[in-house]
C-alpha cells in the first residue's frame, strides 16, 4: 500500500479491484483491507472447511460494519475470538 501517493489514488485502486473481482468471479460482496489482523484471519481461514469459513467471515464483516456504522470507535474482534 505504500505505492499510493494519496488516499484518492488508493480509493480508486480499491474501486477498480472490487469491480474486477465482482465481474470475474460473479460475486456480490468484496471486502478489501490493509489490516494485518485481517490478513492473519484470512491465513487461518484457508485451513478450515467451507462452513466454518463462512461463519467466521460473517462475524468479521458484521464486526467491521458495527465499527464503521457507529460514532464510537469499536475494535475489530481478536483473531482468536473469531475462531471460537
Amino acid at each position: 500500500t505504500k505505492k499510493f501517493a494519496s488516499r484518492e489514488e488508493y480509493d480508486e485502486f480499491v474501486a477498480k479491484l472490487t469491480e474486477q473481482i465482482k465481474k470475474d468471479y460473479e460475486i456480490d460482496t468484496v471486502y478489501v483491507s490493509r489490516s494485518p489482523k485481517v490478513m492473519q484471519i484470512v491465513d487461518r481461514l484457508s485451513k478450515l472447511d467451507e462452513a466454518s469459513r463462512q461463519e467466521i467471515v460473517r462475524r468479521l464483516i458484521e464486526a467491521e460494519r458495527l465499527r464503521t456504522d457507529t460514532a464510537t470507535s469499536l475494535l475489530l474482534p481478536t483473531v482468536s475470538s473469531l475462531f471460537e
